[in-house]
């Protein structure tokens, strides 16, 4: 429960984040030929550092990192996609210093030929 952003890793093969505890789960989903979901499959989460209220997850490919957005801080966290660890954290831009406890960051995109962060 209370899973809030969803990542695409390649194949079946998917991330998704809770923003209760920072906790990042695997998830197996197989798509049938119309494209609904035949079945999905949730594995054994592990934490990710620094999660209080985590609400959206990217996979940089290129990087091969995770993207992952909390609304206390608010944060912007890159992550290890095998164990959680800390690689690195964004500055964010001022704007964001004034932003209402659990009212910012809520999703999260990478964009590979632009390399950029939306």
């Amino acid at each position: 429960s209370e899973l809030s952003g969803i990542a695409w890793l390649g194949g079946e093969r998917y991330l998704a984040v809770s923003d209760k505890d920072g906790m990042i789960f695997p998830i197996t989903v197989t798509l049938a030929a119309d494209g609904s979901i035949a079945k999905a499959v949730l594995g054994r989460g592990f934490q990710g550092a620094g999660g209080a209220d985590t609400e959206g997850i990217a996979y940089d490919a290129d990087r091969r990192r995770l993207l992952v957005v909390d609304e206390q801080g608010p944060a912007l966290r890159a992550l290890d996609p095998g164990s959680g660890s800390l690689l690195g954290h964004a500055e964010l831009p001022p704007l964001f210093a004034s932003a209402r406890r659990n009212l910012s960051l809520e999703a999260i995109a990478v964009d590979a030929e632009e390399r950029r962060i939306w």
